[in-house]
């Protein structure tokens, strides 16, 4: 769950597992937490006491509330490339089969998104999605325009899960894939 270096089109740095376990738990409190109260009313040391871990531990792992989620978003991220490898190894990131994957996989995530929602940072999905396009997708060799492409992508990919959250997920996973998918084929 590292930060991720600007148009670096490269995964981030792998923790020591002590410290991703730590910063998985800390931000796993921090959730749990923001079902009952508003992040802004959640302190450092009420994260910390739900997690078990000290304030050393989250100063050391993040700089702020919302980092913790910015970079959960990041392994969400990571999770899901490696998932879709597995799953589809020869598919394109524009196949309607990762596509529909995608929708699914955000449909696990669903209560996440819709804390970042409320609380008004869907700015945090959108800097998780724009990690996921820059890391796994834009390449490290490519050009200004294929960088704008997937900001483009990304941005049109945020808004159509926030729409689908807020619908409550009332369309099947396939329909809105077939709706995507029919834009990018154009």
């Amino acid at each position: 769950m590292e930060k991720p270096q600007k148009g670096a089109g490269r995964a981030p740095s792998q923790p020591s597992q002590s410290s991703q376990f730590a910063k998985q738990c800390l931000a796993e409190a921090l959730l749990r937490l923001m079902e009952e109260r508003e992040l802004d009313d959640i302190s450092v040391t009420d994260i910390c006491k739900e997690a078990g871990f000290s304030r050393m531990a989250y100063y050391r792992n993040f700089q702020s509330k919302r980092d913790i989620l910015r970079q959960y978003l990041y392994f969400l991220a990571d999770e899901f490339r490696a998932e879709a490898l597995e799953k589809y190894p020869n598919h394109s990131s524009r196949s309607y089969e990762i596509i529909l994957f995608g929708l699914t996989y955000f449909q696990g995530i669903r209560v996440l998104a819709e804390r970042l929602i409320n609380a008004n940072l869907t700015s945090i999905l959108q800097d998780g999605m724009n990690y996921y396009f820059e890391t796994y997708l834009a390449g490290s060799e490519s050009g200004l325009e294929r960088h704008y492409a997937m900001y483009y992508y990304s941005g049109a990919l945020v808004n159509i899960y926030t729409l689908w959250i807020a619908r409550g997920l009332s369309e099947p996973p396939e329909y809105v894939a077939d709706v995507i998918y029919d834009i990018v084929k154009k």
